[in-house]
């Protein structure tokens, strides 16, 4: 008999350790912050949010979540967006034209394609349905795209073709409870919407 209660104390605490494992864990691959900014006109024309989520795909997906976690399940609640804003992920240079040594300008097309994709994370370990279906978008969605970007280039010059990112950051808070227990938390999700091409010289 005591050899049973300690096996079910033993498996309780490792239950433990992988709930708090997993609360902390975020589902985001990318490590690139995000700049909080208005989006240039430039880039609102050319918005294309993807993975939007419409009826009756929606309502397919529950906004109050069974999760289990160790040998619980414990019921996920979204208790309501705290921010909504746009920003970009900087991306660097993607392209080098130059130099041109001639007396005249020139131009240089580039074929341009790259996978964008939405991005998620919560500090109590809710799924990505959970989220998807609060936020109203498929926050693990992922779509590669191309583009066609034609650089000019005045005698002398080098130019360097730069890309960003920008999203839709959706911020809110969040619960999970079971029995006597009620853990709060907060998260976030990224809905890819429009990319950004521009321009320096030397």
């Amino acid at each position: 008999m005591k050899k049973t209660i300690k096996f079910y104390v033993a498996l309780f605490l490792l239950s433990c350790l992988l709930l708090t494992f997993v609360s902390i864990k975020v589902a985001s691959a990318n490590d690139i912050p995000i700049v909080k900014a208005n989006p240039p006109k430039s880039v609102i024309n050319n918005a294309n949010p993807i993975g939007t989520l419409h009826h009756p795909i929606k309502s397919k997906i529950s906004t109050n979540k069974k999760q289990v976690e160790g040998l619980w399940w414990w019921t996920y609640y979204f208790d309501g967006v705290t921010n909504r804003y746009d920003g970009y992920r900087d991306r660097g240079i993607i392209e080098i034209a130059g130099p041109n040594g001639t007396s005249s300008e020139n131009s240089s097309t580039y074929e341009i394609s790259r996978t964008v994709s939405n991005s998620f994370g919560t500090s109590i370990g809710a799924s990505a349905d959970f989220i998807s279906a609060n936020v109203g978008f498929q926050v693990t969605y992922s779509v590669t795209k191309s583009w066609t970007y034609t650089v000019t280039v005045p005698p002398g010059k080098t130019i360097y073709l730069h890309y960003r990112d920008w999203y839709h950051v959706v911020r809110f808070d969040c619960h999970k409870s079971r029995a006597w227990t009620t853990v709060y938390g907060t998260g976030y999700a990224d809905q890819w919407f429009a990319p950004q091409f521009y321009t320096t010289e030397s």
